[in-house]
């Protein structure tokens, strides 16, 4: 896996963990679409969160690219917007792999055909090709 367009909560829950670089050591480059980062990076540091600061460190080092939805992809069950820009983002670029945790929004991604993969899912990814032990 290569590039993968990435929702909050695996960024945050990584980041809480001081884990957020295991996502460059994963995947080559994680897309994150603007709500995204509204909600990780300026609301993050508005509430003076440390995660916030650790993602935003990603994105100066150019490895998480913040991208603009052009296309709104249509979905029929309303989700999290934020959850809506992954999707929107992942057909729009042409990724099939997207990291989200929530279980419809993960429903959704596969109805649409697109790959999720959760938190854990990075972290057993890692464990297995020996990043985490």
């Amino acid at each position: 896996m290569n590039r993968v367009v990435c929702n909050a909560s695996p960024l945050i829950y990584l980041a809480k963990a001081n884990r957020v670089g295991l996502l460059k050591k994963v995947f080559r480059e994680v897309l994150i679409p603007t709500a995204v980062y509204e909600e990780v990076v300026i609301e993050g540091k508005r509430l003076k969160e440390r995660d916030a600061y650790r993602i935003e460190r990603g994105i100066e080092e150019e490895w998480i690219i913040v991208e603009h939805v052009k296309n709104a992809f249509p979905l029929e069950i309303e989700i999290h917007p934020g959850e809506a820009e992954v999707i929107s983002l992942a057909k729009e670029k042409g990724i099939e792999t997207v990291l989200i945790d929530d279980a419809k929004a993960r429903v959704v991604c596969e109805t649409v055909g697109l790959r999720p993969i959760g938190t854990l899912g990075v972290m057993l990814r890692a464990v297995k090709d020996h990043m985490l032990s």
